[in-house]
């Protein structure tokens, strides 16, 4: 079971401001949403809405509207006025929705971080977003890549991790295949393990990476002595 530490981390809020069509049952205005997570976010509002209520959401971004519905869980009525909105379902639309649950989410987060290497700018907020190990890789990664995975790995922030044009481009390959994520992870520790003693120089940064032990396996020994020759493998290299 993840611990409350663990569960805040897969639900962290991205601080992404984004302009929003709210549509209540009786009336239609513009906000700008302050943060946003896999689950809901938060947004301003320009008259009082009141917990309970439901809303349509339409989040802009640089492709389609990302919709979805949502009930309002909290609301703060005086200036400046803000709600806090619980997604009731999928979110549909955006960038990258085929990818699977929660990749709208990683694909707004690409799309933000695009448009700040197109400006030339600064990350600013998002600077502090912690990525997340999704889905282990199933190809071979570069030393790009692979550097961007050991930083994950460690805890580093965004800002870190894609200071630099090549660990930029790699943080959005690796969004972009699941295997960083800001979303719900994929719980797979050991897919994971096995793709760590794979990565070049990943799992002993500083040092030449080790040239891996060879298996022999003798045809004549039995499944169990295999089984642990192969967990003493994974035990040295991981």
């Amino acid at each position: 079971m993840a611990s409350g530490n663990d569960e805040r981390r897969r639900l962290a809020r991205i601080p992404l401001a984004c302009r929003v069509v709210v549509t209540e049952k009786l009336a239609e205005w513009t906000g700008e949403t302050l943060d946003i997570a896999a689950r809901g976010c938060r947004l301003t509002a320009r008259r009082p809405v009141s917990p309970g209520a439901l809303v349509q959401i339409a989040i802009e971004t640089g492709a389609a509207p990302l919709l979805a519905v949502g009930q309002v869980v909290w609301a703060r009525r005086t200036a400046p006025l803000e709600i806090g909105v619980a997604f009731a379902g999928d979110v549909r639309g955006g960038p990258a929705p085929e990818a699977g649950h929660g990749a709208w989410l990683d694909g707004l987060l690409a799309e933000r971080l695009r448009t700040v290497l197109r400006r030339g700018g600064r990350l600013g907020a998002l600077g502090a977003v912690q990525l997340q190990l999704g889905a282990p890789p199933g190809v071979a990664l570069g030393e790009a890549e692979t550097a961007v995975l050991r930083r994950v790995r460690r805890g580093d922030p965004l800002g870190l991790i894609a200071c630099s044009q090549s660990g930029a481009d790699a943080v959005l390959a690796l969004l972009a295949a699941g295997t960083v994520t800001v979303a719900r992870p994929t719980a797979d520790p050991e897919g994971w393990r096995r793709a760590f003693a794979v990565l070049t120089d990943f799992a002993r940064e500083g040092t030449p990476h080790p040239v891996a032990p060879v298996i022999v396996l003798d045809a004549g020994r039995r499944a169990e002595v295999v089984d642990e020759l192969i967990r003493e493998y994974l035990r040295d290299t991981a």
